[in-house]
């Protein structure tokens, strides 16, 4: 544990010293600011801070493989919002992953990969766009796991 409360992630001290680095995270880092450029170009870009989504946690777990940080993760969320409230807003997260399809009309889309992206980019996006697809899939089954554990736990206390 790191002193804030969050865990520093698998290797860390490995990737810093060493300069190791997750191919599939750079793949979606950079899909990322491309789309940011993208966007600046057509005059679309809404620059601004932006608070540190309450998902960052869930997605760095499920980016360390880590199931057990992620169920630390989401006990105080559940108890934030509640069950039915709490999973309709994680859908919706898990909906989002996607690093363009959310923020790119069809049309946009189509644009953003074959006239904006070179050749040599155009396999980032199918890498980031797999990584996404990995995580949301992990992140979804661990949910349901973490769901299962606290109604066996519920029941085992009646």
């Amino acid at each position: 544990m790191l002193g804030t409360g969050d865990r520093a992630r698998r290797h860390y001290f490995m990737r810093y010293f060493v300069g190791v680095s997750d191919p599939n995270g750079a793949a979606l880092g950079e899909i990322y600011d491309l789309r940011r450029r993208f966007l600046k170009s057509k005059g679309k870009y809404r620059a601004g801070v932006w608070p540190v989504s309450e998902y960052k946690q869930a997605r760095d777990a499920a980016n360390a493989d880590n199931q057990e940080a992620f169920e630390e993760w989401q006990k105080p969320f559940v108890k934030k919002y509640g069950g039915p409230k709490s999973f309709t807003k994680f859908r919706s997260f898990l909906g989002r992953m996607d690093p363009i399809a959310t923020t790119l009309s069809d049309q946009e889309e189509w644009e953003f990969e074959y006239k904006f992206l070179s050749a040599q980019q155009r396999p980032k996006l199918a890498r980031a766009r797999e990584h996404a697809s990995m995580l949301r899939a992990k992140l979804a089954v661990w949910w349901e796991v973490a769901a299962r554990k606290e109604q066996a736990n519920l029941e085992e206390k009646e």
